[in-house]
């Protein structure tokens, strides 16, 4: 055989090849197509579950085998959820307003917004009204303390 023959074979066999798997390729799909199920009935409702048990036992089987976690054991003791004793909110610290002072032996303010209260009050230094003791009454305001809160009063000039 001539040295040609094999050169001049292979030189024809690889783009015929070529040409082939091209059109294999096209003609061929990459994904195998997607079989169909058979049609779902839905169950109806005068079927019933079709599980045994109910919701509940199905929570309780999840939280008690601990699903979700890659070793299926319970977390360690220091990391379980405990439960917090919910308390309600403090009460809204009321909005005081001084309405006015009076001078004299023993001073006295016009104070309005004591909680439980309607309109302004008449108070005097170690009166408590509402919780809220009035601490100081001088010329320049009102203190009053209650509620982890300490009010400095002022007169508002119009």
């Amino acid at each position: 055989m001539n040295p040609s023959v094999p050169v001049r074979l292979a030189a024809w066999t690889f783009p015929v090849l070529g040409v082939v798997a091209l059109l294999g390729a096209g003609v061929l799909p990459v994904v195998s197509p997607v079989r169909t199920a058979e049609p779902v009935s839905l169950p109806s409702p005068g079927d019933g579950p079709r599980t045994p048990g109910r919701l509940d036992s199905v929570a309780s089987t999840v939280t008690e085998h601990d699903l979700f976690r890659r070793s299926r054991r319970p977390a360690p003791a220091g990391t379980q959820a405990t439960s917090v004793a919910m308390t309600p909110p403090p009460p809204p610290k009321p909005a005081l307003q001084l309405v006015g002072l009076v001078a004299g032996a023993k001073p006295t303010a016009v104070i309005a917004g004591f909680p439980g209260t309607t309109g302004p009050r008449v108070v005097r230094v170690g009166e408590v009204i509402s919780g809220l003791r009035v601490r100081r009454i001088g010329t320049e305001g009102v203190e009053v303390a209650g509620m982890d809160t300490t009010w400095l009063l002022t007169v508002r000039k119009p």
